[in-house]
């Protein structure tokens, strides 16, 4: 059993991790602040490798075509396999 101090300091690592993770595939400064948190939490959730995959949503996201990066997240087997995380991150990106 870990205490709360450890699971923080656990999570700060792998979220640090992530924004860095995301932040090699699009400037963060380049987007909505919005957009570039869904890309966070797709690397943190499935890792850089398999994030950097998502060609055609990176692309979308650069040319700050939100709606379709929104649609892009959908069109994946992630959205298959956690379809409401997915869902979640697409009405994100609709917003932006």
């Amino acid at each position: 059993i870990y205490d709360s101090k450890e699971l923080n300091k656990t999570f700060e690592y792998d979220f640090n991790i992530a924004y860095k993770d995301a932040e090699k595939l699009i400037a963060k400064d380049s987007i909505h602040p919005d957009a570039f948190g869904c890309l966070v939490n797709l690397t943190f959730n499935i890792g850089f490798p398999r994030a950097s995959k998502f060609v055609k949503m990176i692309s979308a996201l650069k040319k700050q075509e939100y709606k379709i990066a929104a649609k892009e997240i959908l069109d994946s087997r992630y959205a298959s396999q956690v379809p409401n995380r997915a869902r979640e991150l697409s009405e994100i990106l609709e917003k932006c």
